[in-house]
């Protein structure tokens, strides 16, 4: 889906090219994810809904299986364009080393993600309540202090409204940890066997993984900040920025082509000269020379001699053409100058 919106005209078509790079940076990145997860539509409605309800998993209606659809989108388009706005702002403050900052700031955010996803992400999809059975509670409660792994709450999830799979896991870090355990698990298991199925999910905590999880989370976001400064380099910016003299803006001469600065007029001036003394005529010993200033002077009563200028192969022929040539040259000149200061 990427390659495609990159290599094709449908990534610039999509551009919305008339807003501010504030505006347009987000903008782009929820069009992005909209539509990628258009197109993965299909496939996950057949995984997560019509396969599950064929083996009997699944107790959950098309409209609220859409419904959780659409709120992790829209979940996805919040912290990506979040991300892609840090990114594009960290290379335009600092487009020489951007990457340093936004690698650092984005494995924050993983680390970050890590503490209030059960506090701000879970509740969007499930609702979540205390466990009831208090003599239960206090028996997970004992049993993740022996294992070294002090939690705050014992949740209960429901579930149920989505599926007939019995779950457990333990989320959060620091104040944030908290058991969590499926009203499935609750109805089809005994409490010895809730129990066990708690050892194992704080045998994960025990154990690290989640922490080393969280690790290479904040790994892979440095490695793909890396990555994308090692193929776009400044141009994270703007993209649209091109390194081609076709397309790209005009480069500036280095110090050494160019010592000093040169206004306009001073380019015209020295063109100028240049043209004339390359066009100027050769003095002739057959013929005297008349200025130019004389042959441009209007006269009411031209002599026989003005008059011989028109006439094509004489004296007056050649020095008309050798007129026409420096207009050429010098309207050439011109042009060159204009590009050069526009």
């Amino acid at each position: 889906m990427l390659a495609t919106l990159v290599w094709s005209g449908a990534g610039a078509a999509l551009d919305p090219g008339s807003l501010p790079w504030w505006g347009r940076t987000p903008a782009y990145a929820a069009i992005v994810v909209a539509v990628s997860g258009a197109v993965r539509t299909p496939l996950a409605l057949w995984s997560g809904l019509i396969r599950e309800r064929r083996w009997g998993f699944s107790t959950q209606r098309l409209r609220s299986w859409a419904a959780d659809r659409a709120k992790a989108v829209g979940v996805n388009i919040v912290l990506t364009a979040v991300a892609l706005l840090g990114l594009v702002g960290f290379a335009r403050a600092l487009p020489g080393w951007w990457a340093a900052p936004a690698a650092a700031a984005f494995a924050f955010a993983a680390l970050l993600l890590s503490f209030v996803a059960p506090v701000v992400l879970e509740p969007l999809f499930n609702r979540y309540s205390p466990l009831q059975d208090a003599t239960l509670a206090a028996e997970l409660r004992r049993l993740a202090e022996r294992a070294g792994v002090p939690i705050r709450d014992v949740l209960v999830q429901d579930t149920s409204r989505r599926t007939r799979k019995a779950n457990a896991y333990v989320s959060g870090l620091a104040r944030t940890r908290r058991v969590v355990v499926s009203d499935t698990l609750l109805e089809q298991a005994s409490p010895t066997e809730v129990r066990l199925v708690v050892a194992h999910e704080l045998a994960h905590r025990r154990e690290r993984h989640v922490l080393l999880g969280t690790l290479l989370t904040m790994a892979g976001a440095v490695t793909a900040t890396v990555i994308v400064w090692v193929l776009l380099g400044t141009r994270v910016g703007d993209p649209h920025r091109s390194s081609s003299p076709a397309t790209g803006p005009p480069t500036q001469p280095s110090s050494a082509d160019s010592p000093r600065r040169t206004s306009p007029t001073s380019i015209r001036r020295a063109c100028s000269t240049c043209c004339s003394s390359r066009t100027r005529p050769r003095p002739s010993a057959s013929r005297p020379q008349t200025s130019v200033a004389d042959s441009r002077r209007p006269s009411r009563y031209p002599s026989d001699s003005r008059r011989s200028t028109a006439v094509p192969g004489g004296p007056g022929g050649e020095r008309l053409q050798q007129l026409v040539a420096r207009a050429r040259v010098q309207r050439r000149t011109s042009n060159e100058v204009d590009k050069l200061t526009t």
